[in-house]
């Protein structure tokens, strides 16, 4: 949910006269990521939104011939960044989805846990960058932790755990941020990428393209 995806990024430049390191809590969050693709071209959205870093919605459309929109609704049980002065980075992200359709209940937990490294960019004067205005986030690891469960009416719940782990090296799975806002005790990082493909084959030429805009803002007690 909160792992932001890396790209070619622009947005408001500000002065970064603050400092990152530090444990940092997930005070909101919007995201929204969208890929085009497909012959005929069809477009898929996906809002990730939580504006008080509490309650979490995620809501996915398409395009698509008799696609419709749907919305889940959950609970950010813990949303943390812990940003080490070494250079090296953690964060834990644990939500918890809730609904209900006609005949049962069901809920989706999952609990991400994501290490890596980070540092600052140098300037860059061209796009109107100052130094360390923005941040790159290298992932090395991510490990997540999934509960199902689902009840029938009137029955009892049915539950199933799954887990998966990742590893990346240094490079392979990263993300640039822009640092739009640096006070004391408050930072908002942002995202605005896009990228673009085609593959040519003898059935013809298909193409595609994605875009991500994301803000977060992070506080500290």
């Amino acid at each position: 949910v909160a792992a932001l995806g890396a790209g070619t990024m622009s947005s408001c430049k500000k002065s970064n006269t603050g400092k990152l390191s530090g444990e940092w809590t997930v005070a909101s969050l919007s995201e929204t990521n969208t890929n085009t693709s497909g012959n005929p071209s069809t477009t898929s959205t996906t809002t990730v939104s939580s504006t008080d870093g509490a309650a979490v919605s995620i809501e996915s459309s398409s395009t698509a011939a008799n696609s419709t929109t749907t919305t889940m609704n959950g609970t950010v049980n813990t949303g943390t960044w812990t940003i080490e002065k070494d250079g090296t980075w953690s964060m834990i992200m644990d939500v918890t989805f809730s609904g209900s359709e006609t005949g049962y209940t069901w809920t989706q937990s999952e609990r991400e846990t994501t290490t890596g490294t980070w540092s600052f960019v140098g300037k860059d004067k061209s796009a109107e960058f100052k130094r360390n205005d923005r941040v790159i986030f290298n992932t090395l690891t991510s490990a997540s932790d999934y509960s199902d469960s689902y009840t029938v009416t009137g029955g009892s719940a049915v539950t199933s755990t799954s887990s998966d782990s990742y590893s990346w090296a240094t490079g392979e799975n990263q993300a640039t941020y822009v640092i739009t806002e640096s006070k004391k005790k408050e930072l908002t990082l942002t995202q605005d990428g896009s990228s673009s493909w085609s593959d040519t084959d003898a059935g013809g030429t298909t193409s595609g393209s994605s875009t991500l805009m994301s803000t977060m803002t992070l506080t500290q007690d």
